[in-house]
């Protein structure tokens, strides 16, 4: 059994690999942003941008972010709070940490996720200090 990257301490078949590698789509914004994070440990870029919108997407560059990916160690996930402020609406504030180099860093983030046509997508995200 392999733990999912994203803290779950289920396994990651059973977990993010679910929507990762799977048909199945995140339900909630918790959901896919969880996905997301284990989807950057396992540099799985191609996820990362299908499951966003918007200007979120305009500004990916995958090719970066595969680089980025690789060259950083995941540490760990902490979701701080995760609400919907509608139907379609949802945010995730969240702690994502990981080393680069000799450095341990963190990134703290508001996430705003859109349902769109029923589907969860990562819009824009908002950096707390």
């Amino acid at each position: 059994m392999r733990h999912c990257p994203c803290g779950s301490k289920i396994d990651y078949s059973n977990c993010c690999g679910r929507y990762i590698d799977g048909p199945q789509l995140a339900a909630t914004p918790e959901l896919l942003m969880r996905s997301r994070y284990s989807a950057y440990t396992l540099v799985k870029i191609n996820y990362i941008k299908r499951t966003m919108a918007g200007q979120a997407l305009i500004d990916f560059n995958p090719a970066e972010a595969k680089c980025w990916a690789r060259q950083v160690k995941w540490c760990g996930l902490r979701v701080l709070q995760a609400y919907n402020v509608s139907n379609d609406i949802g945010f995730v504030e969240f702690a994502a940490h990981f080393q680069d180099g000799d450095c341990l860093q963190s990134i703290h983030e508001v996430s705003e996720f859109h349902r769109v046509e029923g589907v969860w997508l990562y819009v824009n995200g908002t950096y707390k200090t």
